[in-house]
């Protein structure tokens, strides 16, 4: 605020108020308080001034002399007018009066001049440490005038960021782009002098803030990879030239431009034609530092947040791609990472730790996602303080620097101090599902008859009872299209005394059992003799009597086959297209872990129960007919090597002469009863070994194991 007064000698005193951000913009009653303040005490002060003279100044600034001229002057006027009478005296007053309303008068002013010159002495005296104050003050005034408009802008008017967005509106609207900043200070509002309404109080009408609807579609982005924030690995950029980005750069775009997901030339032509299929950045500047520059800012500014790890090689270098992309694979990007070929500096100096190396762009370097971002704020002073003549070079100066970040040529083999020493994480992994095929499958039905196999030894003649019963359970009871059909495999000693002494007469006795309980069913069997009783050779006996499209099951006497275990089979197995090997749960040893129980109980599918045996191959579903070119491609192969079908399992013979899908996977509803295998040692070495692995496993799990040792050992067993 501006105010001022002006003085009885004919001085102006100017002033001005400064007022504080935030109050009110009507200063008249202020300014009515300030002004009459100063009047007072600078009349005060000209009158006591004047009374110290001997003289009385009127209003006008004129002497006495003067005054007592101009009164005999309007008293000759006025006497020719009213003529010379008695009254005259009264009709033209006399000086006195007349300025009686403009002059103070003091009665006997030449007697209290001793007086007023003590009283002036005393009023100085009071007036003096004023100046300073009404010297700051003004001051202050003006300084404050001439920032009013700088903080106005930078308060941005009334609830421009405040919380009354929906209830006030701003008095001075403000520019939103940049191309207004440089907007003439006269055209702004209430600058200048040209609108002062933006002051003026206003009435402003209350509106009710509209309220956001809840009903609204969540916006989702187009790709999960959004949505999660999932980037890609590696991002390859080659920097390339004018008089080479027509050859080079079109021969690695060709080699390794299929191998990554993004790869970027960047060269400094303009106005030619390229080839399609490349993705070229032209840069204005053809020096080999700005290039380089120009190539790190533009990968900040728009590839940063997308790639993980970021790779420079020059168009004239040869690369593995197939090596760049493993390597990345198991690097980290949390760290700074600068890895290339190490080269000196030019001059010997590796910037201010003295001890820096570079990594040539010849060579190509790979910087992880950490890196251009931390250099990022750097790479301008250096692109105007750092001299050189190679682009890599300077970045590599940079890095030093800036970052205290050396070229290497490994990650993580030394530590700080350079000792080396091994470095064991634990983590944990995940490996993603990849390369899926979708494998379309022919229409099969749960309604094919099952042919099932149960080859019996001597060994497993104690497990028969329990098989059959729970055969009968899951099998006879619920009428399921199967037919059982049992081997008896005789060695060449027991064959002999089959008519006197049969060791498979207690099992024929239970078969006649049920087979009078279930009259319907007929349970054939088929006597083989053999020293070696091989999958195959079982088989070549079983497939001559039945018709191609028979489905067989082969199976074990430990077996406990389930309805869904069942329907699988004939699920799973595909005539002329796939076969069925599942991997049955094999239950641990229930003495060995319960000695006190008496009966066989179901257990449940845990760690402590059993496993999943993956070493066996007891079970197979397949048809005859594939069974059958298998078997006459393998006849083939035999007989031009000269030799006797081994005891290959049927397995084997799958995997080795048909080109069938062959579906292997775990089956929990096909369990197998705990029993001790006999092993067999005129089989195949191979065969030997995993029988006796599997008898082994199948004792019970290795923390189950270690128990047992330890309360072994406690118990002095």
């Amino acid at each position: 605020m501006v105010g001022g007064l002006r003085f009885k000698g004919g001085g102006v005193c100017v002033f001005l108020v400064k007022v504080e951000v935030g109050e009110s913009r009507d200063f008249s009653f202020l300014q009515s308080i300030l002004i009459n303040l100063v009047a007072r005490v600078l009349n005060t002060i000209q009158i006591d001034i004047n009374l110290t003279k001997g003289k009385m100044i009127p209003e006008n600034g004129k002497t006495d002399e003067e005054e007592e001229e101009e009164e005999s002057r309007w008293r000759s006027r006025c006497q020719k007018r009213t003529g010379e009478d008695s009254d005259r005296k009264a009709t033209c007053p006399s000086a006195a009066s007349r300025l009686g309303d403009r002059l103070v008068v003091l009665p006997d002013v030449g007697k209290q001049c001793g007086v007023l010159a003590m009283r002036l002495r005393a009023v100085l005296t009071l007036c003096r440490p004023l100046a300073p104050v009404l010297v700051g003050i003004s001051l202050g005034f003006t300084l404050s005038l001439l920032g009013l408009s700088w903080v106005d802008e930078a308060c941005g008017g009334i609830g421009a960021d405040s919380d009354l967005d929906g209830f006030l509106e701003p008095v001075v609207d403000r520019p939103s782009t940049t191309e207004s900043v440089g907007k003439a200070e006269s055209d702004r509002p209430g600058r200048g002098g040209h609108d002062r309404d933006e002051y003026q109080p206003r009435i402003v009408p209350y509106r009710r803030p509209v309220e956001k609807s809840r009903s609204g579609k969540v916006f989702r982005p187009r790709y999960i990879s959004s949505e999660l924030g999932l980037r890609d690995q590696l991002l390859v950029s080659v920097l390339s030239s004018r008089s080479s980005v027509g050859s080079l750069a079109v021969a690695m775009n060709r080699t390794v431009g299929h191998h990554f997901a993004k790869v970027l030339f960047f060269t400094d032509s303009h106005g030619a034609k390229f080839p399609g299929g490349m993705t070229l950045v032209t840069q204005v500047d053809e020096r080999p530092i700005w290039k380089m520059f120009q190539a790190l800012h533009y990968i900040h500014e728009h590839h940063a947040a997308e790639y993980d790890w970021f790779y420079f090689v020059q168009d004239d270098a040869y690369i593995q791609a197939d090596r760049i992309k493993a390597l990345v694979d198991h690097l980290s990007i949390d760290e700074l990472v600068y890895m290339g070929c190490p080269e000196e500096f030019i001059g010997g100096s590796g910037g201010e730790a003295g001890k820096g190396r570079y990594c040539h762009a010849g060579y190509g370097f790979l910087l992880s996602r950490k890196a251009p971002r931390a250099a990022q704020p750097y790479l301008k002073d250096c692109r105007d303080s750092i001299v050189g003549t190679r682009g890599d070079e300077w970045f590599g100066r940079c890095l030093v620097d800036s970052l205290r970040l050396s070229c290497s040529d490994r990650y993580q083999m030394s530590t700080q101090r350079g000792n080396k020493r091994v470095l064991s994480k634990r983590v944990q992994l995940l490996r993603p599902l990849n390369t899926v095929e979708i494998v379309p499958m022919p229409y099969v039905t749960e309604g094919t008859r099952l042919h099932v196999l149960l080859p019996l030894t001597v060994h497993d003649r104690v497990h028969f009872p329990q098989f059959f019963q729970s055969f009968a359970a899951n099998a006879l009871d619920t009428h399921e299209n199967l037919l059982l059909t049992l081997l008896f495999i005789y060695d060449p000693f027991d064959a002999q005394k089959v008519s006197q002494d049969d060791i498979f007469a207690e099992v024929k006795e239970l078969i006649g059992e049920y087979q009078q309980r279930y009259e319907d069913v007929k349970f054939p069997w088929i006597s083989v003799k053999t020293d070696v009783p091989s999958q195959i050779k079982l088989m070549d006996i079983i497939s001559k009597k039945n018709p191609l499209e028979t489905l067989f099951l082969v199976t074990s006497v430990a077996s406990e086959l389930s309805v869904e275990f069942l329907n699988r089979c004939r699920m799973n197995a595909i005539a002329n297209w796939q076969v069925f090997f599942p991997i049955h749960f094999q239950e641990f040893d229930p003495e060995l872990l319960q000695p006190d129980r008496q009966a066989h109980v179901a257990t449940d599918l845990s760690r402590e129960a059993g496993h999943f045996d993956r070493a066996a191959f007891d079970e197979a579903c397949f048809y005859n007919s594939d069974y059958m070119a298998a078997r006459t491609r393998m006849a083939q192969v035999l007989a031009n090597s000269q030799s006797d079908v081994g005891d290959e399992d049927i397995f084997d013979l799958f995997v080795h002469h048909s080109s069938l899908h062959l579906f292997r996977a775990a089956e929990p509803a096909l369990r197998h009863r705990h029993r001790h295998r006999a092993c067999n040692p005129r089989l195949s070495e191979d065969v030997y070994h995993r029988c006796l692995q599997n008898n082994l496993q199948g004792l019970a799990s290795h923390a189950q194991l270690a128990t047992l040792l330890l309360q072994n050992e406690q118990n002095g067993t």
